[in-house]
């Protein structure tokens, strides 16, 4: 059974099997997740390397001694 509710319009398509549409429409779907994710994945990497290269983050020698006082 498939069942998929479009939030936008509160449509409802229900099926034994998924037509092209909705299997297109979830593909699109999927595909620009995957994109969104893999930009927010560099874009956090590139912020780390940019604080790391910069020195910008001065109290990270404090916060790892006290998590290794606290654990």
């Amino acid at each position: 059974m498939f069942f998929l509710i479009d939030t936008w319009t509160g449509c409802r398509f229900c099926s034994s099997a998924p037509n092209e549409d909705n299997v297109s429409q979830l593909q699109l779907s999927a595909h620009v997740f995957d994109e969104l994710l893999a930009s927010i994945i560099i874009d956090v990497a590139s912020v780390c390397h940019r604080v790391a290269k910069l020195g910008l983050d001065r109290n990270l020698e404090e916060e790892e001694e006290e998590l290794r006082l606290s654990a």
